[in-house]
């Protein structure tokens, strides 16, 4: 009885952290409209995979100062090509903790380059800094380089 209890809350948890990940790859349509004047783009921020984890790993503060918010050009290895709950792509970069990774998201469409990937592909992406969720740094409107 009891380790059905904690099988029960074990799968809750497993849940609640897939539906956090999945609400957070789904794009507002709302805060694309924008009636500001666009602001001359900065270039990209030229990043590892890993580099990009360790400053996470190491203040997450500090990076969201660097990354967050901005356009970023990262380089990295593909451990897993995915979809979420709502049919977006999005990929997983390598890092030196193989439990957590670079999450990607593609925008949607990048499906047809990324369905010619494979583990192990190195790939570089364009994307707007995200932050970080559960350990792992997000990005969001990735597109190949």
């Amino acid at each position: 009885m009891k380790s059905q209890r904690k099988a029960h809350i074990f799968s809750f948890l497993c849940l609640a952290v897939f539906c956090f990940l999945a609400a957070g790859s789904i794009e507002d349509s709302s805060s694309k409209t924008s009636t500001s004047t666009p602001t001359p783009e900065e270039p990209p921020i030229n990043v590892s995979a890993e580099r990009l984890f360790e400053a996470y790993q190491r203040n997450e503060i500090a990076a969201d100062s660097v990354y967050k918010g901005k356009t970023l050009e990262v380089t990295g290895t593909v451990t897993s090509i995915n979809k979420d709950i709502a049919d977006s792509p999005y990929l997983m970069l390598a890092t030196s903790n193989e439990f957590m990774g670079v999450h990607a998201d593609l925008q949607g469409n990048q499906m047809s380059a990324a369905a010619t990937l494979t583990p192990g592909s190195v790939v570089t992406v364009v994307c707007q800094g995200e932050g970080m969720i559960l350990g792992s740094p997000m990005l969001k409107d990735c597109a190949f380089r």
